[in-house]
C-alpha cells in the first residue's frame, strides 16, 4: 500500500512540474503592468521602481523585447514616463495610457507625436487601452469609466454605460467586436466583476461577479481574466469564462501569479502574455496549454 501511495505521488509531482514548466518566465522588469506585441517588438510597461499606480514620479518606462524569443533589446526603450500601463499600436504608433494622459510615441523614432489629455475629466489612473473605430477605448479605474479617444483631433469623451463598472480597469475587443472589461472593484475588496458592453444600447452584461479582476482577452469562445484574489498574499491567478455555457473556471498554471495584471493574446506566437507586477515578471502561456 505505501508502494502505490509513493508512485502515486511521484507520479503527482511529475505531472505538476511539467505543467509547471509549460508557463515560461521573463524577468528583469520593474512593475510590469501590460504587454503589447507590435511587428517583429513585444512592449512591457514597467510603472516603476515602486507599486503605486498614481505617482508621478517620473520612473515609468517601456522596454522592447525581441517577439520570437522574449530577449530584452532595450530596458528603457521610452522613459520619462510617470506610471505607464494599457499600450496600444497603430500605424507605426505606440499609445500609452499614463496617469492622466494618452501619449503615443512614434516607434522608429521614439519621439512623441500625440497626447490627449484627461486630467480636465478628473481622469488620475487611466489603465488599459483597446482598439476602437478611428482612436481608442481608455479605462478610467477610480473613476469606474470607459472614455473613447479620437486619434485625429486628440478628443475625449465618456462612454456612456448603462449598469456598474466598479473599478473599470482592463479592456479588450477585437476588430468590429464587442467590448469586454475587467473591473478591479474597490481597494482590498473582492467584489470586481467582469463582462461585456453592448454596442448599441453601452449596456454592460456582468459575466461574474466576485475577484480583483484586472486583464482581460477572448480566445476561441472563451474569456481569459486575470484575478489578484487579494493584495496581501501570492494568490494570483488566471480564470476563465465560457459566455455560452456560463462555465467559470481556474486554468491551472502550475503555480500562483503575485500580482497579474494586463495580459495580451499574442496570436502570432500563440502564447497567453501575462505581467506578475510583485514578481517583476511576465509570463507567457502556450494557446495549447489553454484549450486543455
Amino acid at each position: 500500500m505505501k508502494k502505490k501511495f509513493l508512485f502515486i505521488a511521484v507520479l503527482c509531482n511529475i505531472l505538476f512540474a511539467a505543467y509547471a514548466q509549460k508557463t515560461k518566465e521573463i524577468g528583469g522588469f520593474q512593475n510590469p503592468e501590460s504587454v503589447l506585441a507590435y511587428k517583429d517588438h513585444l512592449f512591457v510597461s514597467n510603472t516603476g521602481e515602486k507599486l503605486d499606480p498614481v505617482a508621478k514620479d517620473g520612473d515609468g518606462y517601456i522596454s522592447m523585447l525581441q517577439r520570437d524569443g522574449g530577449k530584452i533589446t532595450e530596458q528603457k526603450f521610452i522613459s520619462g514616463l510617470n506610471s505607464p500601463k494599457g499600450m496600444y499600436a497603430k500605424c507605426g504608433v505606440l499609445y500609452i495610457a499614463d496617469i492622466d494622459k494618452v501619449v503615443g510615441y512614434n516607434i522608429k523614432t521614439k519621439k512623441k507625436v500625440f497626447e490627449a489629455d484627461l486630467s480636465g475629466l478628473g481622469v488620475t489612473y487611466a489603465n488599459d487601452i483597446a482598439r476602437a473605430h478611428g482612436g481608442f477605448y481608455v479605462s478610467a479605474t477610480l473613476k469606474d469609466a470607459v472614455y473613447k479617444v479620437c486619434k485625429k483631433k486628440a478628443t475625449v469623451k465618456q462612454l456612456k454605460i448603462k449598469g456598474e463598472t466598479l473599478g473599470a480597469n482592463g479592456l479588450f475587443r477585437n476588430p468590429g467586436g464587442r467590448l469586454y472589461i475587467a473591473n478591479y472593484g474597490r481597494a482590498d475588496q473582492p467584489d470586481g466583476s467582469f463582462g461585456r458592453i453592448k454596442r448599441c444600447h453601452k449596456k454592460y452584461v456582468e459575466f461574474h461577479k466576485g475577484g480583483i479582476y484586472d486583464g482581460i482577452v477572448k480566445y476561441h469562445g472563451k474569456v481569459y481574466v486575470t484575478d489578484w484574489v487579494n493584495t496581501t498574499e501570492t494568490k494570483g491567478r488566471l480564470v476563465a469564462y465560457k459566455p455560452c455555457k456560463k462555465q467559470f473556471s481556474e486554468i491551472k498554471l502550475g503555480r500562483t501569479i503575485d500580482g497579474p495584471s494586463d495580459i495580451y493574446k499574442d496570436k502570432k506566437m500563440h502564447v497567453l502574455w501575462i505581467p506578475a507586477m510583485r514578481e517583476n515578471k511576465i509570463y507567457s502561456v502556450s494557446f495549447d496549454d489553454l484549450k486543455k
